[in-house]
C-alpha cells in the first residue's frame, strides 16, 4: 500500500507543478495531461453552481492566463491530505493553498480538492477531480 501512496502523492504533486509559473517557469501542458485518464472530467463547485470541464477545456484558459503576463509568480500546493485505497481505486482528499500576482496585485488563496484515481497498467491517474476554492 505505500507504494500505491508514494505513487498517488506523486501524481498530484505533478498537478501542482504543472502550474507552477514561479522563476519564468512554463505551465506544462504534458504533465498536467499525463495526470489523468482518456475522458476524465474536471468540475469546480461555487455557491452559483457546478462548472463541468474536460482536460483541454480546463487546461487553455488558466495556460494563457499564466503565459500571457496577468498572472505571475503562481503556484498551488497540498497543505493536508487523505488517501483511501481500495484495490485499484482510490480517493484523495487535499487542502491546498494557492499565491500569485494577479493583474500586479498579490494574492493569497486555497480550498479542498477531491482527486478520484484509478490504477491503469502503467501508473495511478485521476478520472475525476472536483474542487471548491475557500474565501
Amino acid at each position: 500500500m505505500s507504494k500505491s501512496l508514494n505513487s498517488i502523492d506523486n501524481i498530484v504533486k505533478e498537478f501542482f507543478r504543472s502550474f507552477d509559473n514561479r522563476e519564468n517557469r512554463v505551465p506544462n501542458y504534458d504533465l498536467f495531461a499525463n495526470c489523468f485518464v482518456e475522458g476524465c472530467v474536471i468540475g469546480n463547485r461555487t455557491d452559483s453552481g457546478v462548472s463541468i470541464w474536460s482536460i483541454e477545456e480546463f487546461w487553455q484558459p488558466r495556460e494563457e492566463l499564466l503565459i500571457n503576463g496577468r498572472l505571475t509568480e503562481f503556484h498551488e500546493w497540498e497543505t493536508e491530505s487523505d488517501t483511501s485505497i481500495f484495490n485499484g481505486i482510490a480517493c484523495r482528499q487535499s487542502t491546498y493553498q494557492k499565491e500569485g500576482v494577479l493583474d500586479g496585485v498579490p494574492f493569497t488563496g486555497g480550498g479542498t480538492k477531491m482527486f478520484q484515481l484509478v490504477l491503469t497498467q502503467d501508473a495511478w491517474r485521476v478520472v475525476y477531480l472536483l474542487w471548491e476554492d475557500r474565501e
